[in-house]
């Protein structure tokens, strides 16, 4: 993706204008964290990797509702690559056609109607709500990147 060349061409004290903040959106820093959230196996050293975080929007009445909450927050953006945003929201757009696609494959595989699955594939499910009933015991680190799944299932 030419977007995502241009971006991590940028030195690095402009990137570092976007550091991943609390929700986490932003850009993380090759070294800057170690992903403590796995159950499966402890991480060791930190990331080996650039990486620019984008989640889901949200409108401002759910930021006003989920204020404080893991995951829950604005995206952040550089000004300095024309296009950037757009292109990553169109890769975006893409990708959840894809997934829909996928997903509603299965959902026929599996007997039910097309649409059948389509709750699962909504950002309410996998948005800020979910995941703090899904993992209410989640603690606040600086720098820790909350991206291992629910293991939980059924809690939903």
């Amino acid at each position: 993706m030419v977007a995502s060349r241009r971006f991590h061409a940028l030195p690095i004290e402009t990137k570092r204008a976007i550091t991943v903040n609390h929700a986490p959106r932003g850009f993380l820093e090759l070294a800057s964290s170690v992903d403590r959230t796995s159950s499966i196996q402890q991480a060791q050293q930190p990331n080996h990797s650039e990486s620019f975080i984008k989640l889901h929007d949200v409108t401002n009445a759910d930021l006003l509702a989920m204020t404080g909450q893991p995951l829950c927050g604005p995206n952040q953006w550089l000004t300095e690559i024309s296009g950037f945003r757009e292109s990553v929201e169109t890769y975006e757009g893409h990708m959840e056609a894809l997934a829909r696609h996928l997903v509603q494959a299965m959902a026929v595989a599996f007997g039910l109607p097309e649409t059948g699955l389509d709750r699962w594939l909504s950002i309410r499910h996998h948005g800020c709500h979910e995941h703090r009933r899904c993992r209410p015991n989640l603690e606040r680190r600086p720098m820790a990147i909350n991206t291992a799944p629910c293991l939980q299932p059924g809690r939903h």
